[in-house]
């Protein structure tokens, strides 16, 4: 697998090769600079993070069919003091000292070149805050500041089945965006959604990225599932 920057900060070209299984030749092109995640703000209290929204095109080859990609997503970077050797497994303690909880919520999409959003929230027992992301709303860029994030989840799985997300900019412009599960990978009480989502009479794709320590989740579970239909 490699990664290759075409243009610093702007333009990434990344390849996985498995003959015979995956092969993926893709394109990033972004739709705005980089966002920054504050400083000393959850989930990112001991590292730097940035997140930006782009254009992704080329191809990928599974189990030798070809397929053209064309899409809207969202590449994110972390860097920060990392040990040597082999990595450690987290301890739930440490995991909260890095979130301020133990959880975060993760959401975002982009349905076009100047049309994207993005969200970090702190899952708790209580509530789901959102405590900071981004905004591109006609091309505007703001920093998101705070909001609220609420999820459906299925009564048996777990899973995800809605997000709701109520947020406000550094310009004082406000988000609402609601969106649908249409697939995910998820183990235990945390994992990865495909949604479509929609806001300001638009449609795009994008994830929301759940992680919650076990007690939140079971206390989220327990308050805001739904039986399956």
């Amino acid at each position: 697998m490699h990664v290759r920057a075409l243009e610093p900060l702007t333009r990434y070209e990344i390849g996985y090769h498995d003959p015979g299984a995956l092969e993926l030749h893709l394109v990033f092109e972004a739709i705005m600079p980089p966002n920054p995640h504050p400083v000393g703000v959850a989930p990112f209290l001991k590292g730097v993070h940035l997140d930006q929204p782009g254009h992704l095109t080329g191809e990928m080859v599974l189990h030798g069919e070809r397929i053209a990609i064309d899409c809207w997503s969202v590449r994110d970077r972390s860097w920060g003091p990392r040990p040597a050797g082999r990595p450690r497994r987290r301890r739930p303690a440490d995991a909260a000292a890095q979130t301020g909880t133990g959880g975060v919520g993760y959401s975002f999409a982009t349905a076009g070149p100047g049309d994207a959003w993005l969200t970090y929230s702190v899952p708790t027992a209580d509530a789901d805050p959102v405590v900071c992301g981004f905004l591109l709303r006609d091309g505007e860029y703001g920093h998101i500041l705070t909001g609220e994030r609420h999820v459906v989840v299925d009564a048996a799985t777990g899973w995800p089945v809605t997000v709701d997300i109520d947020a406000l900019d550094d310009r004082g412009r406000s988000l609402s965006v609601h969106g649908d599960a249409v697939s995910r990978h998820w183990k235990g009480h945390g994992g990865d959604t495909l949604l479509c989502w929609r806001w300001d009479g638009r449609e795009g794709w994008g994830e929301d990225q759940s992680y919650f320590s076990r007690t939140v989740w079971e206390a989220n579970r327990s308050r805001r599932a739904r039986p399956r239909p």
